[in-house]
């Protein structure tokens, strides 16, 4: 899910696909989008893969859920449109009685349904029409409507990936890394640390790399920081921190955040993919933010943060949210390690 924190308008389903894009972070493919509106602004954008034959089954036999209507957004939203991302026709009309209870999920939260959308090779048309400005074959965007859209996104910052897999890229595993800070890793757990000076160390030294923007890290660095990170006083702190900082910055805090979570063996990744997961939802990057929990649950399946993070982001909670949280507590509150 993405919650854009410069919310753009959309008045038109051509708006709507030339954005799209750029509200996913990635061209999207044999995929489900939900788009919930505010004022006429985009306040969440959520985006489900189109499931198999068997997944289509267990949906429609109440085994499984494929969409699920995030409280937070409905709640706020007065309107959404659906757009349905697949090329094979014969995968759009399989999939059509999941998008009907789509249809009516949405209906359900009292939020009124604006459209659904077929894209398909770049063409798109109305599922809910069958006037002639919807030909079967579909219709392009107009090179003026996409200039258009890349012209309100410009500021974000973020470019517009291939796919899923390139969005994921940016936290998964490398093997490369990992093996060079795991070589600098103690063969042998190591007993807990008593006392506090060394986090009176450890959280400057974080905090420099991941607010620092630097342009590389050396193994030795990128051990430390992730070893750190593992403490919760540490973690919390750091976390406490990145809440203080602008788009701009946490923007740059991301990036780091999820070059070191390449890095990170599994022993290791939860806590610091949590942490990119924590710092792309402040720039409104759902999507990354989705992906670097699912490496951290991956990792550990029950880290107490990353699940906290994972059901905020399903509910379509906006990035203000973990704000509120984190500013109900003092930098000493999170020193003391009280966040799960």
């Amino acid at each position: 899910m993405t919650t854009p924190n410069s919310a753009p308008h959309i008045h038109r389903t051509d708006e709507l696909v030339a954005a799209l894009p750029h509200l996913v972070g990635f061209h999207p493919a044999q995929s489900l989008v939900v788009v919930w509106i505010g004022a006429g602004r985009v306040i969440l954008t959520q985006r489900v893969d189109i499931p198999d034959a068997a997944g289509r089954r267990a949906v429609l036999a109440g085994r499984a859920e494929w969409v699920f209507v995030p409280t937070s957004a409905a709640a706020r939203a007065d309107a959404a449109a659906a757009v349905l991302c697949c090329d094979d026709e014969a995968d759009l009309h399989a999939v059509m009685p999941l998008v009907d209870r789509v249809h009516r999920q949405i209906e359900q939260a009292g939020v009124v349904l604006l459209d659904i959308v077929h894209l398909a090779s770049g063409r798109f048309r109305s599922l809910l029409c069958d006037g002639p400005c919807c030909p079967p074959e579909g219709r392009a965007v107009s090179p003026a409507v996409v200039e258009a859209a890349e012209a309100a996104f410009a500021f974000d910052g973020r470019a517009v990936l291939p796919d899923r897999a390139a969005l994921v890229a940016q936290v998964a595993a490398d093997p490369l890394a990992i093996a060079e800070v795991a070589g600098l890793l103690p063969q042998r757990p190591r007993r807990a640390r008593r006392g506090d000076r060394w986090r009176d160390a450890a959280i400057p030294e974080v905090l420099a790399v991941v607010l620092g923007r630097p342009t590389t890290l050396p193994a030795d660095r990128r051990a430390s920081v992730l070893r750190s990170l593992c403490d919760v006083r540490v973690r919390d702190t750091v976390l406490w921190d990145l809440a203080q900082v602008d788009a701009d910055q946490a923007a740059a805090a991301t990036t780091t955040l999820a070059s070191l979570a390449r890095s990170a063996p599994d022993a290791l990744c939860a806590p610091v993919a949590t942490c990119c997961a924590i710092a792309a939802w402040l720039t409104g990057d759902g999507a990354l933010a989705g992906a670097a929990v699912e490496r951290a649950l991956a990792a550990e399946r029950g880290y107490g943060l990353a699940g906290l993070i994972d059901a905020a982001l399903r509910a379509g909670w906006p990035p203000d949210a973990w704000r509120s949280i984190i500013g109900e507590l003092d930098r000493a509150t999170c020193r003391r390690g009280l966040l799960t």
